[in-house]
C-alpha cells in the first residue's frame, strides 16, 4: 500500500507532499481493500530500498542509522536553504535578520527522515518524510 500525504501546516500553502509510506498490507486490511494494486512487482527507491530487505541490507545501503529500536531503524538529517531575494517573503525575513538568524541571511532548515520498520519477513514499512519548520 502506498500512502502519500500532506499536512496542512508542514506541507505549506501549496500542500507539498511531506510524507510517503510504502506498507506491506494484508489482504484483510480495511484500507488496502479499497486501493488499486501497485503495478511494479517490487517498488523501490533509486538506491534500492524496498519492502522485504533485512536490517543488515538496509544498513549496507544507507549506512549507520541515526536511531535504532528492536523493530525499526531511522535516518534523519537537516539541510539549510537560504532564501532568495526574489522570494515573496524575503524582505519580511531579511528585516528580522538579527533576531531570527543571528545576523545571517534568512534561511529555512529543512529536516528529512527515513524510518524503516521490520517484522520476521524483513521491511514491512518504509516512511519518507520532510518538514519545513517555521522560519523564526
Amino acid at each position: 500500500m502506498l500512502l502519500i500525504s500532506s499536512d496542512g501546516e508542514m506541507g505549506g500553502e501549496e500542500n507539498t507532499v511531506d510524507d510517503i509510506r510504502l506498507i506491506r498490507a494484508g489482504r484483510s486490511d480495511s484500507i488496502a481493500q479499497r486501493c488499486a494494486k501497485i503495478v511494479a512487482d517490487r517498488p523501490s527507491t533509486p538506491g534500492g530500498l524496498h519492502l522485504g530487505l533485512s536490517r543488515a541490507q538496509v544498513i549496507h545501503l544507507l549506512g549507520k542509522p541515526s536511531t535504532q529500536d528492536p523493530d525499526s531503524i531511522g535516518y534523519q538529517w537537516v539541510a539549510r536553504r537560504f532564501l532568495s531575494p526574489k522570494e515573496p517573503d524575503y524582505e519580511y525575513w531579511n528585516a528580522r535578520r538579527k533576531v531570527c538568524f543571528g545576523g545571517k541571511r534568512p534561511y529555512v532548515d529543512i529536516s528529512s527522515a527515513i524510518v524503516v520498520r521490520f517484522d520476521a519477513l524483513g521491511i514491512y514499512e518504509i516512511q519518507l518524510s520532510r518538514n519545513d519548520p517555521v522560519v523564526c
